[in-house]
């Protein structure tokens, strides 16, 4: 039996300071596959400080102070 861990159900069940906008949402997942800001921005074609930005609000909503503990919250309630 596997399990499939679902990005999508996970970030919008974390999200203590409103609900994550859809570009947010895209960017937490971004995170989660261990994409860059380049690359992500790359993918969607929009800047890469536009990527920073939406990782960042993304971060505050669900209550992460950086990337790493961002990943670590998901992956320990999702």
């Amino acid at each position: 039996m596997t399990t499939q861990f679902h990005y999508r159900n996970a970030c919008f069940a974390l999200s203590s300071h409103g609900e994550l906008s859809e570009k947010e949402e895209v960017e937490a997942v971004a995170i989660l596959q261990g994409l860059t800001c380049k690359e992500s921005a790359k993918a969607r074609g929009v800047s890469p400080e536009t990527v920073k930005c939406q990782r960042a609000m993304a971060k505050y909503k669900v209550g992460a102070r950086s990337q790493v503990d961002f990943v670590m919250t998901v992956v320990s309630r999702g």
